[in-house]
């Protein structure tokens, strides 16, 4: 994304998406997207930020007040230092899974039981402490990435990260080719080799699935491809549960 380029889209009300694409070396690109989320009082949740650009920055002050951000795994937070500097005021908060992994990333919270400590590990469901149409559920079995999947109830909008891959096209081949080939992650909804590699509790990973299905969402946002609004729980139980 360049300062001169759209930023900010409506996916759905008081939700809006601005994307640009993950270098992964040898010329591979994934699309990468952040939602924000604005609240009834115009504070905005960033999930899963992207670079912070000028244009970006501007468009964002336009729709509300930046309040809080959200790393929501072990592996999106490389532009939260972005979001600092643009917003010096913002609440940065992690996943259970961030300071695991990458203990020396600041964060200001780290989700978990009481949604204020930064010691225990976060509930399988809780009410996310951003917003009273936010829910959460930190997908269990896979500590080490820690992912907190949302759903936006006043737009029945669930939202996942790297749980769910949905790229159906690249022109770039070293995309298709590591997506398809190293992580088995290309040409529509499907989970990756290396999401799985991380699931070491396969009974706890399928409870927290079953309560994500349980869940009356209408569409599906991931951060990496095409937003699914079609039978959205048949194909997140296929791509989720059957292996």
């Amino acid at each position: 994304m360049t300062d001169s380029s759209p930023a900010l889209q409506p996916i759905a009300p008081d939700v809006f998406e601005a994307s640009d694409l993950q270098n992964l070396g040898l010329g591979a690109r994934l699309p990468n997207r952040m939602l924000v989320f604005r609240e009834q009082n115009g504070d905005l949740l960033l999930h899963s930020p992207i670079h912070i650009t000028s244009a970006l920055k501007q468009e964002l002050e336009a729709l509300g007040t930046v309040r809080r951000a959200l790393a929501p795994n072990a592996f999106h937070y490389a532009h939260l230092g972005s979001v600092r500097a643009a917003f010096p005021e913002v609440e940065v908060w992690g996943s259970p899974g961030l300071p695991i992994r990458h203990p020396k990333v600041a964060l200001d919270h780290v989700l978990d039981a009481d949604t204020a400590s930064d010691q225990n590990p976060a509930p399988s469901d809780e009410r996310a402490p951003f917003s009273p149409s936010l829910r959460l559920h930190v997908v269990q079995g896979a500590p080490k990435v820690g992912e907190c999947v949302l759903f936006h109830e006043a737009s029945a909008t669930l939202v996942v990260v790297d749980l769910l891959f949905n790229v159906v096209y690249s022109d770039s081949f070293m995309t298709r080719f590591l997506l398809k080939t190293v992580g088995r992650a290309y040409g529509g909804p499907k989970q990756s080799r290396l999401l799985r590699s991380f699931i070491h509790d396969r009974v706890a990973y399928h409870k927290s699935v079953q309560t994500i299905l349980s869940w009356p969402f209408e569409r599906v946002i991931p951060s990496h491809g095409d937003i699914i609004d079609r039978d959205p729980h048949a194909i997140l139980h296929t791509a989720l549960m059957d292996w």
